[in-house]
Formats: C-alpha cells, sequence, structure tokens
C-alpha cells in the first residue's frame, strides 16, 4: 500500500508540473504590457520606487532611452543606473517613502503616449526634484510602457 500510495503521489507531481509551468510563464510579462492606462498605472509606481531605493537597472528599464540619457545628463552621470543612485542619495527619508507610494491622478493615454501628473505637494519637494516634475510623459516601445520624458531640473 505505501508504495503505490507514493507513486500515485509522484505521478500527480508530474502531471501537474506543465501545468504550473503555463502559470508562471504567464504571470512573468513585463512590466507595463497593459493596454493603455492600466499599462501606465503598472509603470509608474515601479520606477518611482525604483527611483527611491537607487535601483538603476530597474528604473532604467522602466525608462525610454531618451529618458535615460536626459537623465544621465541631469544628474551628470555615465549612464543612466549610475544617475539614479546619484538621484537616490541625494534624497531625504521622506521624500523617498513619497516615491514608495506615489499616487497619481488618472493618466491621459492618446495612442502610444500618455501623460500622468503624480499627486506630490510641495512638502514632497525632494521626491519632486527627483522626478524633474509632477507630471510624467510615457511612450508605448514594443507594446509596453516607458517613462519617456524626464524634464530638466
Amino acid at each position: 500500500m505505501r508504495r503505490s500510495t507514493r507513486l500515485l503521489t509522484a505521478r500527480i507531481a508530474l502531471a501537474t508540473l506543465p501545468v504550473l509551468a503555463v502559470v508562471s510563464c504567464s504571470e512573468g510579462r513585463d512590466p507595463g504590457q497593459r493596454p493603455g492606462a492600466e499599462g501606465v498605472r503598472e509603470v509608474v509606481p515601479l520606477y518611482a520606487s525604483a527611483l527611491a531605493d537607487g535601483n538603476g537597472t530597474r528604473a532604467c528599464a522602466l525608462m525610454s532611452k531618451a529618458a535615460q540619457d536626459a537623465l544621465a545628463k541631469r544628474a551628470a552621470g555615465d549612464n543612466c543606473p549610475q544617475s539614479v543612485k546619484t538621484v537616490a542619495g541625494r534624497l531625504d527619508q521622506a521624500s523617498a517613502a513619497a516615491l514608495r507610494k506615489v499616487k497619481m491622478k488618472d493618466p491621459q493615454v492618446d495612442g502610444s503616449t500618455a501623460t500622468v501628473e503624480l499627486q506630490l505637494d510641495g512638502s514632497q519637494q525632494g521626491a519632486i526634484d527627483a522626478l524633474g516634475s509632477t507630471k510624467l510623459t510615457l511612450v508605448q516601445i514594443d507594446e509596453r510602457w516607458h517613462i519617456d520624458a524626464v524634464p530638466a531640473g
């Protein structure tokens, strides 16, 4: 009896592997692949958190090439990841916290571009300075939303 129970358990486990593989693959989509405003709502908080944490790899992956170059120029860095770390290093704790839980108004989507206004106030000036503005522009590249405009500031 005991051997047959183990054999049955092993067969059930093997039978569920293809199902688990399909589920994990569908959950592994890139951020920002959702259409329209949903994708924008997904990307903006991920970007703001990555910026607050100094995670240059993550923040830069959510940006267009033009935005990466603009951030590097604004932060006087050699590249985007280094510039994200520089910007994060300038944040006080309150500003970093504001970025990690940033709220936004409804995104305005027009085809493959979008704008979104973040709800940050004057008391969160460090967060505003890190972003360059309270208004972000996004663009779809290969059906995925990216932060596109990092204003000079």
